[in-house]
This record gives structure tokens, sequence and C-alpha cells, in this order.
């Protein structure tokens, strides 16, 4: 009788151990679906292309740690590039066409770079 009882609360036991680990599997199911479909968004704005089936159900067998670490990737490498700005307004300096020419603008600018002046 005594024994019965043990195996009863061993089986409560066990019961409620793999309820616990159902529900883990669940929550990281979860986390990886939705890891997976921000990484898939990401990739599409990126390059206009979807992630094909192969590469998804891959992806849906990966850590979620690393599909964190994905994720984390895709966020920074796939930003919007940010404007550069305008073209120069700086003109570069005429190009002497002979030797009189050379030897006048190097004299202006080591005049300058003697008077301080830039």
């Amino acid at each position: 009788m005594k024994l019965i009882k043990v195996a009863e609360v061993l089986e409560a036991a066990a019961s409620y151990l793999d309820a616990l680990e159902s529900e883990k599997q669940a929550d990281l199911s979860s986390k990886r679906e939705q890891l997976i479909a921000v990484i898939g968004e990401k990739y599409a704005e990126a390059t206009g292309e979807d992630i094909s089936d192969d590469v998804l159900r891959k992806l849906s067998g990966a850590d979620t740690d690393l599909l964190s670490a994905f994720e984390k990737f895709a966020e920074t490498s796939f930003e919007k590039i940010a404007e550069l700005g305008e073209p120069s307004d700086r003109r570069d300096l005429a190009v002497p066409m002979n030797k009189n020419e050379a030897a006048e603008v190097a004299g202006e600018r080591f005049l300058d770079f003697i008077l301080g002046a830039e």
C-alpha cells in the first residue's frame, strides 16, 4: 500500500515536471518565432527579398540566443543609410600650366606658410 502511494507521488511529480518543460518549450518556440519574424522583416527591408522557406526552417531550429544575436546584428547592419550631406563648395587650386606658374604658386604657398596665413 505504501509503495502505491510513493508511486502516485512520483507519478504526480513527473507530470508536474513534464508540464513545466512543455510550458518552457512553448515559450521558447514562441520567442523563436517572434525573432525569426523580426529577422525576416529586416532582411526583406535591407535586400528587398524574402528569406526562403528553407532558411526559415533552419532558423526555426536555432537557439534563441543565436537568433537574438542575429536580430541585433540585423538591426545595426541594416539601418537606413543616413544622408551624407551636400557637395563641397570648396574648389581645388588651379593646376599650374608651366614652370613659371608652378614656381609662382610655390612661392605664394611658402610666403603664406612663413606669415602664418591660411
